[in-house]
């Protein structure tokens, strides 16, 4: 009862209930996705998205993640500014380099101008919501997070209605994206003047101060992009867009449960544990409630999908989705282990140690070069690859969280 009661519990809950809320509209708009939408047009989907998704997470070089711990107000503006810059400059470089590589692709203007929103718009949305943790505004947090995911499912189903393919995808995240940003910057707003004037030297002085953000994070981070969105690309390349579009779907479900427990759960557990770790030298206390909350979970999730995932996909997406049910099986090991791993993942910035995920992401990069190599070389089929692949990252992750039980104590 005294753990129920706790501030980190209650924190949890109030950033839980919002993407509980969120990924039930998710959940309850993918059978309808599955209809309108053929796996080959949420294939060729998933493979524009993978480029998207594989630089917006470091386009801010990861400084805006230190908004949270810092304890200077002055040094915390000269990190928004500092972060607003960069994914200002690495939008620009990025969709330029994607105009560039992608001339000869039809609709390619149109596709480069959705995926520059994109970015904008979902690199806005992480540096906003750091400030946000550090101020505890998780209420606020949750309610836009709900609201953005009721408008990108809404639009998709417009979308589908109107028949508008991949087109209709891109677009209704991409307008999606942008709900909720005016009420979630409201109290950034307030303290803009602030932010606008802070001086060169400041930002030099934190971009110095931070290097291991840049130095040893956002490598690590754009690793273990890479590695999910390259699997994406060579699925579509060797085994074609259907089966990546049932794969995708399959990626996109058991996501639900890792995003609902593991961004939330890590917010709470960054900000307690860093100030435990400030106070005592050690965060080992935030670090077991964290874990008592994760494993059950963690085996829950593994339970349902190895004895139910097939017959659950058939009777919910169709008959024609049963394929990914049994990916689902497949998968389970890893996104129950990623559950654990990813919540107690801010374990390395507490302690400054951000060498360890750039560790991780290698490890994690050449793994996936061998098993490329292993499956084009033998022909294997897209169950052994994907085998291979979850007993692979399952290991990996196992490894991390033993790693950050050490940092904790």
């Amino acid at each position: 009862m005294k753990y129920i009661r706790s501030n980190f519990f209650k924190s949890f809950i109030i950033l839980a209930s919002g993407s509980l809320i969120a990924q039930m509209v998710t959940a309850l708009v993918s059978p309808a996705m599955t209809r309108l939408f053929t796996t080959t047009s949420i294939g060729e989907y998933t493979y524009v998205l993978s480029v998207v998704n594989l630089f917006y997470p470091i386009i801010a070089l990861q400084y805006d993640y230190m908004i949270v711990t810092e304890k200077d107000e002055d040094n915390v503006f000269a990190l928004l500014k500092l972060s607003f810059i960069l994914l200002i400059i690495s939008t620009i470089l990025i969709t330029i380099g994607y105009f560039v590589i992608n001339f000869h692709q039809k609709k390619v203007g149109l596709i480069t101008v959705i995926l520059s929103i994109m970015m904008l718009s979902n690199g806005f949305v992480d540096i906003i919501g750091n400030y946000n943790n550090r101020y505890k505004q998780y209420s606020l947090i949750s309610k836009t997070y709900m609201a953005r995911s009721l408008a990108q499912n809404s639009l998709m189903l417009i979308a589908g209605y109107f028949k508008l393919g991949i087109m209709g995808l891109l677009l209704s995240q991409a307008i999606g994206s942008l709900v909720g940003l005016k009420k979630q910057s409201s109290l950034l707003m307030k303290e803009r003047r602030k932010v606008l004037i802070s001086s060169f030297s400041k930002m030099k002085e934190v971009l110095i101060k931070y290097r291991n953000q840049a130095l040893y994070t956002t490598p690590a981070v754009f690793m273990g992009s890479f590695s999910y969105n390259a699997l994406n690309i060579f699925i579509a390349q060797f085994y074609g867009n259907s089966i990546l579009g049932l794969y995708s779907m399959s990626y996109r479900i058991l996501g639900m449960p890792v995003n609902l427990v593991s961004n939330n759960l890590a917010k709470v557990f960054y900000e307690e544990a860093a100030r435990e770790y400030e106070s005592k030298g050690s965060f080992f206390n935030s670090y077991k409630k964290t874990l008592l909350l994760t494993i059950p979970l963690a085996i829950g999730m593994f339970i349902v999908l190895v004895f139910f995932a097939p017959q659950i996909f058939s009777f919910v997406f169709g008959k024609n989705w049963r394929v990914a049910g049994v990916i689902s099986q497949i998968l389970a090991p890893m996104f129950s282990a990623k559950i654990v791993t990813n919540t107690l993942n801010p374990s390395v910035a507490i302690v400054q140690k951000q060498g360890y995920n750039m560790l991780f992401q290698i490890l994690s990069v050449i793994m996936f070069i061998f098993l490329v190599v292993f499956v084009i070389t033998f022909k294997s089929k897209i169950y052994v690859f994907l085998i291979l692949y979850s007993v692979v990252n399952t290991g990996l992750y196992v490894y991390m969280s033993i790693i950050y039980y050490k940092f904790s104590k």
